[in-house]
C-alpha cells in the first residue's frame, strides 16, 4: 500500500511540476510573440495601427473590450487554454452527435421506403466533430497496420530462411525502405484516383490506409526476416528430422519463438524509421 501511495504521489508531484514549467513556459512565449506582433506593426505600417493591434490582441478592460480570438498569434496554448479548447471540443461532438440522433430519426421512415425499393438510404452528409475526425484516423491506421502485416510477414518469413531470396530481394527493400511517407501517400493518391473512378468511392480511406500499410511494412519485414533468420539451426534441423511440412515447419519451428517480436514491431508510420535495425530476440 505504502509504495502504490509513493508512485502515485511521485507522479502526481511529477505532473504537478510539469503543468507549473507548461504555464510559465507559455506565457513566457505568448508575451514575446504579443511583443513581436505589435513591434512588427509599429514598424510596418504606424503606432496607431500598433496600439489597435494591442486592444485586439489583449483587449482593455477599461473600455470594456474583450481580446479578439481571431487576432492573437500563434504560440505555445496554456494548460487552461488546452482544457478549455478540450471542454469546446466536447461540447461540439455532442451537438453533432445530437444532429446525426435527430437526422437519424427524422429520415428513418424515407429510409425505410428506399431501402425496400433497393435504393440506398439517405445518410448524414454533416461536418464531422472533433471525435470522429480522431476515430477515423485510428481506423484508417488500424486497417494499415493489418495491410503491413498481411504483406511484409509473409515476405520477411521467407527472405529470413532463404539466403538466395533474401540476396535476390536485399535490393529493393534498401531503396525504397528509406522512402518519406509523404511520397508514398503522393504516389498512391495519383495510382488511386486513376483506378477508382466511381464517385461514390470512399477514395481517401483507400489511399490513407495503404499509404500507411506502405510506410508501416518495412520495419516488421526487416525484423520478422531477422528474427526469423535466428531462429536455432538446430530446430530447423529436428524440423528435417521429423519431415515436417513447410507449413508445420513455419508454424512450430518458426512463428512460436519469434511471433513476440514480430507483431510488437507492427507500428505505424510515424514510428517505423527507428526500429528497422533493432534484432530479435534469439530462439529460447
Amino acid at each position: 500500500m505504502k509504495k502504490i501511495l509513493k508512485t502515485v504521489g511521485l507522479s502526481l508531484t511529477a505532473i504537478f511540476i510539469f503543468l507549473i514549467i507548461w504555464t510559465a513556459g507559455s506565457k513566457s512565449l505568448y508575451n514575446k510573440a504579443v511583443e513581436t506582433t505589435i513591434e512588427k506593426i509599429r514598424t510596418t505600417q504606424s503606432d496607431a495601427a500598433a496600439e489597435q493591434a494591442r486592444i485586439n490582441i489583449l483587449g482593455d478592460p477599461d473600455k470594456g473590450i474583450k481580446p479578439d480570438p481571431s487576432s492573437q498569434p500563434n504560440s505555445l496554448p496554456s494548460p487552461s487554454y488546452v482544457w478549455k479548447t478540450a471542454k469546446l471540443l466536447a461540447s461540439d461532438a455532442a451537438q453533432v452527435r445530437t444532429d446525426k440522433r435527430a437526422f437519424r430519426k427524422k429520415m428513418a421512415k424515407k429510409n425505410k421506403e428506399l431501402k425496400a425499393k433497393g435504393k440506398k438510404p439517405i445518410t448524414y452528409t454533416g461536418r464531422p466533430s472533433f471525435l470522429d475526425q480522431i476515430m477515423t484516423g485510428l481506423k484508417n491506421i488500424l486497417w494499415g497496420v493489418v495491410l503491413a502485416m498481411c504483406i511484409s510477414i509473409p515476405i520477411g518469413i521467407l527472405i529470413g530462411l532463404s539466403k538466395n531470396f533474401r540476396t535476390a530481394i536485399n535490393w529493393f527493400v534498401q531503396i525504397f525502405k528509406p522512402i518519406s511517407p509523404v511520397v508514398w501517400f503522393l504516389l498512391v493518391q495519383m495510382i488511386v484516383n486513376t483506378l477508382m473512378t466511381d464517385p461514390e468511392g470512399d477514395n481517401a480511406f483507400v489511399i490513407t490506409f495503404i499509404s500507411v500499410g506502405l510506410c508501416a511494412m518495412w520495419a516488421t519485414l526487416v525484423n520478422t526476416s531477422v528474427g526469423v533468420s535466428s531462429v536455432d539451426e538446430n530446430y530447423l534441423n529436428v524440423a528435417k528430422v521429423l519431415r515436417l511440412g513447410v507449413g508445420k515447419k513455419i508454424v512450430k519451428v518458426v512463428l512460436r519463438p519469434r511471433w513476440p517480436p514480430l507483431h510488437l514491431q507492427a507500428r505505424p508510420p510515424t514510428a517505423w524509421p527507428g526500429h528497422c535495425s533493432r534484432p530479435a530476440p534469439s530462439a529460447p
